[in-house]
């Protein structure tokens, strides 16, 4: 054996044993490593580009939605930077909307969906369309219950309607304009002849 080796070899000894005696690091207690998770901020994925579906019992397309960015957090839900979401249903009728942001949660009844920051949408069924303009929108129930607690602008054809809050039920493609003590439902109906 060369006489360098050896000596590298002792010093290797010589540190193993060394870091064998030194004191083994305390268990942090588990109600304060969970202090300390509450406390720093939750790791997170991003998903750039990303397509979303949900499906409906039988197989069928429920509701789709695209967007630049999608944020992951470790409690499930996700954060949706420009979401385009649209939504089916079975008796024929669409729901596409934008926003600026949006967030997608789990609950008891499936999943909910929030877009806000500016949402514009077109509800469509087979030969009218319907565009509504509000400040955030609520879809729960896979779809089945569709509300916008703040003010919403509508207008279809030569209607324009202004309301409170309004709920919408895209299955059976009920709509429904809620009023406040300060704000009422607004509606204006042009003529035809005057939008020619």
């Amino acid at each position: 054996m060369k006489p360098g080796l050896s000596w590298i070899l002792v010093a290797a000894l010589l540190i193993s044993l060394g870091l064998l005696l030194l004191p083994a690091p305390k268990p942090v207690p588990q109600q304060e490593a969970d202090k300390r998770l509450d406390e720093e901020e939750l790791p997170e994925l991003r998903i750039m580009t990303a397509r979303l579906r949900a499906f409906a019992e039988d197989g069928t397309t429920n509701w789709s939605m695209r967007s630049p960015q999608i944020v992951y957090h470790l409690d499930g839900s996700l954060d949706v930077a420009s979401p385009h979401l649209l939504m089916h249903s079975a008796s024929g009728a669409t729901l596409r909307a934008q926003a600026g942001k949006g967030s997608l949660q789990a609950t008891a009844d499936g999943e909910q969906i929030e877009l806000y920051a500016k949402v514009d949408a077109v509800l469509r069924n087979h030969e009218r369309q319907v565009a509504l303009v509000t400040e955030s929108l609520l879809i729960a129930r896979d779809g089945r219950s569709v509300s916008a607690p703040n003010s919403v602008q509508v207008r279809s054809d030569s209607v324009d309607t202004s309301a409170a809050n309004l709920a919408l039920n895209l299955e059976e493609q009920i709509l429904l304009l809620g009023a406040t003590q300060d704000e009422r439902v607004h509606t204006r109906i042009q003529p035809e002849e005057a939008l020619q």
